[in-house]
This record gives C-alpha cells, structure tokens and sequence, in this order.
C-alpha cells in the first residue's frame, strides 16, 4: 500500500502542474482553456522528436520543448483568448473546445494514431527510498522537478510584485484596472506560466509513460474537476486535491484493476461535488 501511495504522490504531481496552471489561467482571463489539454499533448511528443529523431539530450529537450509550448500558449492568447474576452460564455466554451480538438487532431496528423515511447534510461535504475519503497532515478527527478516547481510558483505569487499583481487581477480585474495595473499584460503572463506548467507536465509524462495522440483529453478532464473541487481560487486546494486524487488513482489500479481506474476517479470528483459544489476548499459565491 505505502509503495501505492508513493507512486500516488508521483502521478498526482503531473496532476498538480496541470490542475495548478489551468487554475491560474481560469482565474485571470476567466475562459476555460481547454487547449490546456492541447499543449500537455503537443510537449510529449517534441520532447519525443527532440531526442528519437535529432537526438538531443534528454534534459535539453525537455527545456526546449516546454519553452517551445510556452511560445504557441502565449502565441493563443494574443491571437484567438484575448478577442474572446467578454463574449458569451458559450462562444469562449466552443473555442475553447475546438482549440483542445484541432490540437488533439494536428497530434493525430504529425505523429499518427499509435502509441510511442521515448527511451529513457533513468527509468531502468530503481532506488530503494524507504521502507520497502522503491522508485526509478527518473521518478525521484519528477518528484523533485514538480515540488520546486509548485514552490517556485508560489513564491514569486506572494512575494513579487508581479506575482501580487496576478493576484489582484485574480480577485477583481476591474478594480485592479482602477488601480493601474495593465490586466492584459498580467494575464498574457499568467497564460505563459500556465502553458509552461502544461509544457513541463507533457514533457515529463512523455519520458515516463507511452504517449497518444489523445493523451490530453482525459487529463484535462480531471485538472478542470479538480480546479473546481480544491476550490476554485484556492491555488494550494487545487494542488492538495491532485495528488490526493493521485493517490486515489494508485490505489485503485493496484487493488482493483487499471481497466476501472477512471471510473473510480470520476465518480469519486462527482460525489465530492454533489456534497461540496463550491469545492473542499473553497467557499459558496454568489453572482448578483
């Protein structure tokens, strides 16, 4: 059970940079970036090109392919979410989707329908950490990378001045254009950290599981539940509910079967929100 959990904690972490940049993106410009989905897919598979076909090393590939994802998410909100805002929110609902679509299907013309695999040695090399528990080099790496990662992103959100300005844009972007702060520069930001957290989390699932064309799809799914059910607003409440879902998934595969592990998870997210519909962290909001 313990090495179930661990593994838990492992998944859950790409859970939690997916789950974590999508909040900020919500949050800030207010439209449900589906395209999240889009880039974590996209990220897999240049990682993948970077090192099969140009031979790249594996570290340099997995910056050059997030900074690459990084360029195309900032290269969407300027061109396609930024004319969106204060349209209907179910004209930004179909573009966001259709976005998550045309990714999905350009992945489907480039690399084709079947799955790959990208060679990783660190994978081969297990460390006995404690307890009987056991973890590859390359599982210690991605452990370590999302920890500094979430820790990284915090910091600069509370102590920095652009950090506090996102969150001023976070909680009212009307009064914090009252107040001087350029509200589209803040959330083409936000959009860049987000597509980064994205980028890094493809990267890594790319070096550690087989990759589809599709891949982006269910993952997305889950991060816009749990935007929800760690309480929307509630950065550390998207976070704690990811891993803690990781684990839910860990332990579902190992005692029950991997063929019913989304069901589980989904049904799961939907009795959490059937009792708690503003989420565990967060609290009740009404719109005037």
């Amino acid at each position: 059970m313990l090495q179930a959990v661990v593994n838990g904690v492992v998944n859950g972490g790409l859970l939690a940079l997916m789950t974590l940049g999508l909040s900020l993106i919500i949050n800030t410009s207010r439209i449900p970036n589906f395209a999240h989905g889009g880039f974590f897919t996209w990220s897999a598979f240049i990682t993948y090109n970077l090192i099969t076909v140009y031979q790249i090393d594996m570290a340099a590939a997995v910056i050059l392919s997030v900074l690459s994802i990084t360029a195309i998410g900032i290269a969407v909100e300027r061109t396609i979410f930024r004319f969106l805002r204060g349209a209907r929110e179910e004209t930004i609902f179909v573009a966001a989707t259709g976005l998550l679509i045309a990714f999905t299907n350009g992945a489907l013309i480039l690399w084709g329908d079947w799955p790959r695999v990208i060679p990783n040695p660190l994978s081969n090399t297990v460390i006995d950490v404690f307890g009987g528990v056991s973890l590859t080099i390359f599982r210690l790496i991605m452990l370590g990378t999302v920890a500094a990662t979430v820790i990284v992103v915090s910091i600069f959100l509370k102590y920095t001045k652009m950090g506090k300005a996102i969150r001023a844009v976070y909680q009212d972007a009307t009064f914090s254009r009252l107040v001087g702060i350029d509200s589209d520069r803040i959330i083409l930001l936000t959009f860049a950290i987000g597509t980064f957290m994205a980028g890094l989390a493809g990267s890594l699932a790319g070096l550690e599981f087989a990759i589809s064309f599709d891949m982006g799809i269910p993952i997305t799914i889950k991060a816009f539940l749990l935007v929800i059910i760690g309480g929307t607003g509630n950065l550390l409440g998207t976070v704690i509910a990811a891993i803690v879902f990781g684990v839910v998934d860990s332990l579902t595969i190992t005692y029950i079967t991997s063929i019913y592990n989304n069901a589980v998870v989904f049904t799961v997210m939907m009795l959490i929100l059937l009792i708690r519909p503003h989420g565990i962290f967060g609290r009740e909001v009404r719109r005037s």
